[in-house]
């Protein structure tokens, strides 16, 4: 008989407030349809940058949850979250720009929100067996608020852009303030300071976006997408690069 049992006794005081971000590849859908080695290129390339922007800075309180076309990222630090961040964002723009392939380019997407979260690491084998002979796999678990208030707000981002969610940002007048982060209302990756983001040409980058969503219109197109689908995307775009 299996062991099927967890002792939630044992997740007293395992939880904490976190910045949570779920970046992922938009389209993944469409892409796998049509090709499914194009579509793990695409999504390799994504787990790649993520893991050098993780390395890159040897962080020791980021931790990343993998979800096939995408991932979590948590941690404490809003300095650490925005550097990993617009490292990611830094190196895949950089690929989407100089892809000269229409059909080989792919645009991804993210969220940032704070609430709480539970790390499977933080939880003691004791609260069940099962993970006793298998060690590390609880590891890769993470569950908590701010999850889903990542994943839900990924939707609402433009493509290449990161959305703000609500919970991450600074409220001055709030009462309750503690439970909010500090991030600021329109913080966007392309405009923060942390690394220097010069050599990237974002007018290219939002040509090519616009470009690549136009030509998803024509319905023979490998990654086709309805009109008022793209047409949603394209003024996402030219809102959140408005201030290039």
């Amino acid at each position: 008989m299996p062991n099927v049992f967890f002792d939630n006794r044992f997740l007293n005081g395992k939880s904490h407030k976190e910045y949570v971000a779920f970046v992922d590849i938009m389209g993944t859908r469409t892409h796998m349809k049509a090709c499914v080695d194009e579509a793990a290129n695409f999504i390799f390339k994504l787990h790649a940058a993520i893991i050098s922007a993780w390395r890159e800075k040897n962080y020791g309180g980021v931790f990343v949850y993998p979800v096939m076309d995408g991932a979590y990222i948590a941690t404490k630090s809003k300095e650490d979250m925005i550097n990993i961040l617009v490292r990611i964002y830094r190196e895949l723009a950089q690929l989407f720009i100089n892809e000269p392939n229409s059909l080989h380019r792919y645009m991804i997407r993210g969220s940032v929100a704070y609430g709480d979260v539970i790390h499977g690491h933080n939880i003691p084998y004791e609260a069940s067996k099962a993970f006793e002979s298998y060690l590390g796999y609880k590891d890769q678990i993470m569950l908590g608020s701010a999850m889903i208030l990542a994943y839900d707000g990924e939707s609402k981002a433009a493509p290449f852009g990161i959305h703000i969610d609500g919970s991450s940002i600074r409220h001055m007048n709030m009462a309750n303030r503690s439970e909010y982060g500090s991030f600021a209302e329109g913080w966007k990756w392309y405009k923060d300071t942390q690394l220097a983001l010069r050599g990237i040409d974002f007018n290219a980058l939002e040509e090519k976006l616009e470009n690549s969503l136009e030509e998803m219109k024509d319905p023979a197109h490998r990654f086709h997408y309805p009109v008022e689908s793209i047409n949603n995307h394209i003024r996402m775009v030219r809102e959140y690069f408005a201030d290039i």
